[in-house]
């Protein structure tokens, strides 16, 4: 569900509201760029500061250290009002999942809040020029904007969603409103004065913003052309919607402007309070939980608004020199402690185990990424880059996603230690397949795309070694939703959607299926060897935060910390096993078993996440330097070390 379009429709109201404010100033004479900034700092800042520092007594007991840091660069980021940038910044594929970031949602502030230093100055400078050019102004800004928006949709998405010239857009379509209200009055009047026009106008906003929240879901390219729907709803309502429409009444119940007196406390409580209950427990809050801290962030909001909100609005108690200096000193607080945090690595002192987990961790997910930058620039073999020892003809090629790029640090290694070289050619969310390509708009799949179609047609070349290693996550592609363990894991992130010329015809599965069977059985047609990796069990949940959430809260690690059942391994890779035993035997294919090393072995019926407290994931599905070697021993043995 477009729940997230609540952005969007505060955008445009504010862009209204705002601009009506500095107009009106601008129209009797009295506007002041200090007093303008002085109620900014009074509406934004008391409830913002007040909710932050309510979250450090519980970052500091629950957070681990590698978490803390990344809280400790959100409170800098939050104070100097950039963090839509910070976490724009922290957008990439590798990056902590959104439900972990307690300060998340104050992206959209840091927007709103560069509006407010930039517009008041763009209205100040075409005051003093020529007013008529403000209007034709802020058409062009919003056309240039939506331009932008709608293009960025598809080709920057993370950029487009988070910064303000892809935004600008929706706060102009609420300028544009109030400068039509203040200087076409008349006009207005005309338009709204028939109550039969403004009920159906006025109903069809709410319609088109209810529709948004509904019909949009996480694959929809927003903002974009889409983002119309409850931007253009938003603006019907505040043009036709008055004491005389049903609308303006609703609007209007002492309901609705109660949660309008309090949504700004409840927006800045319900991150915080989701992500600290993800943090504390060793398992995903039940929904039950889920509804109960919503309610309980509508009575903290009232709390907030009734003795924060209000009282720093009241301008006898809190002069300006007194809300300035309120603003200031917040701001260096935070900033301090958040430069504090980041470079004690999150007050790493207080839990000193977790220093070498945090490092391994980091040296783990960042190995197999090198080469991304060469493969991004240059789609296609030629840029695959050599590892083991270099000045060697290379014996393999390793082909595949992130997954596969978890291998390359361990595959480097070994390969020196038998004098033999290879190629990294893996890339983030890359399948080695012939077919599809992604439904979802990335950049990245752009890439990925060029890089498949290279391979496949090198196939008759000497570039691809005679032995090439494929690994993806199969079955996240065949099953497209993220895994649930059964046991209180659930893996965060989107679902993955993936699609062939084949898929309409035969069903996704069964196209899918196909892809598998013919991508395969073309590469060992052209005399190569193939290793084929089947599925590595997935987790549900992030195992070294696991492991270093037992450690730092409860003080212990057993052997069954992590593990998950075989039995709901089984289940879950079923299709995915199915597709892939369809590939006809050949004594060029050699297949790899990770469940054989991973589940039922160590414990019964379990699938292991660690051995003696090292773990063989780095996060919830890839695997550790420990997790590929256990892999690779098994690969060089039934290879000879890719010699037979």
């Amino acid at each position: 569900m477009g729940g997230y379009i609540g952005v969007d429709i505060f955008f445009v109201i504010s862009g209204y509201l705002i601009t009506t404010i500095i107009l009106s100033d601008m129209n009797k004479g009295k506007f002041s760029i200090v007093t303008f900034y002085e109620r900014r700092a009074r509406r934004i800042l008391p409830a913002l500061f007040f909710v932050m520092f309510c979250c450090l007594p519980f970052a500091w007991f629950w957070l681990l250290p590698n978490h803390f840091k990344n809280f400790s660069r959100s409170l800098i980021a939050v104070s100097s009002f950039s963090s839509n940038f910070f976490f724009w910044k922290q957008s990439g594929y590798f990056s902590t999942a959104a439900e972990l970031k307690p300060l998340l949602h104050t992206w959209s502030l840091s927007v709103e809040e560069q509006y407010y230093i930039l517009f008041p100055l763009f209205l100040m400078a075409l005051w003093r020029l020529r007013k008529r050019l403000i209007f034709g102004s802020l058409i062009a800004v919003c056309l240039i904007s939506l331009v932008l928006s709608q293009w960025g949709a598809y080709h920057e998405p993370a950029t487009t969603f988070f910064l303000l010239h892809t935004r600008a857009w929706e706060i102009a379509i609420g300028a544009i409103i109030a400068f039509y209200f203040l200087y076409k009055r008349e006009q207005v009047e005309l338009i709204t004065s028939h109550r039969i026009p403004s009920e159906l106008f006025g109903s069809l906003g709410l319609a088109l913003i209810c529709y948004s929240i509904f019909a949009f879901n996480k694959t929809t390219p927003f903002p974009s052309l889409y983002a119309l729907v409850p931007t253009i709803g938003t603006a019907l309502i505040i043009i036709f919607s008055n004491s005389k429409t049903f609308v303006g009444r609703l609007l209007s119940t002492k309901i609705m402007v109660g949660i309008g007196l309090l949504s700004y406390s409840a927006y800045l409580w319900h991150q915080p309070l989701f992500v600290f209950a993800r943090h504390r427990s060793l398992q995903n809050p039940s929904v039950s939980l889920l509804l109960l801290l919503s309610v309980f962030s509508i009575v903290l909001a009232y709390l907030s608004w009734r003795f924060v909100e209000v009282p720093f609005r009241n301008k006898i108690t809190f002069d300006k020199k007194k809300i300035f200096t309120f603003s200031l000193i917040g701001s260096i607080f935070f900033i301090t402690f958040g430069f504090t945090g980041k470079y004690t690595n999150g007050f790493i002192f207080r839990s000193p185990d977790s220093a070498n987990m945090s490092k391994y961790v980091e040296e783990c997910s960042n190995a197999g990424i090198g080469c991304m930058d060469n493969l991004t620039k240059n789609s296609s073999v030629s840029s695959a880059c050599k590892i083991g020892q270099i000045n060697k003809k290379p014996s393999f090629m390793i082909f595949g996603d992130s997954h596969a790029g978890s291998f390359i640090a361990e595959l480097n290694n070994v390969s020196k230690s038998i004098d033999i070289s290879g190629l990294n050619y893996t890339y983030s969310s890359c399948p080695p397949l012939m077919l599809g390509k992604h439904v979802v708009k990335d950049p990245t799949y752009d890439v990925c795309e060029d890089l498949r179609a290279s391979f496949f047609s090198n196939l008759d070349t000497d570039s691809i070694p005679n032995y090439v290693i494929l690994t993806q996550r199969w079955t996240l592609m065949m099953e497209q939703v993220r895994y649930q363990n059964q046991e209180g894991g659930n893996e965060y992130g989107e679902d993955y959607i993936f699609t062939n010329e084949y898929t309409e015809s035969l069903g996704y599965q069964n196209a899918l299926e196909k892809d598998f069977v013919d991508s395969v059985t073309k590469i060992i047609e052209s005399g190569r060897k193939v290793i084929l990796i089947y599925p590595i069990p997935e987790m549900g949940w992030n195992v070294p935060d696991l492991l270093m959430k037992n450690k730092f809260i409860y003080k212990d690690i057993n052997s069954a910390l992590a593990s998950t059942s075989y039995d709901a391994f089984k289940k879950r890779n079923f299709r995915t096993y199915q597709a892939l035993d369809k590939i006809v035997e050949n004594k060029n294919l050699i297949r790899i078993y990770p469940e054989k090393l991973f589940c039922n072995n160590y414990i019964d019926g379990r699938c292991i996440a660690h051995i003696d407290g090292v773990p063989l994931y780095y996060d919830d599905d890839h695997l550790s330097f420990k997790g590929t070697k256990m892999i690779l021993d098994d690969i060089l043995a039934k290879t000879k070390n890719f010699t037979n």
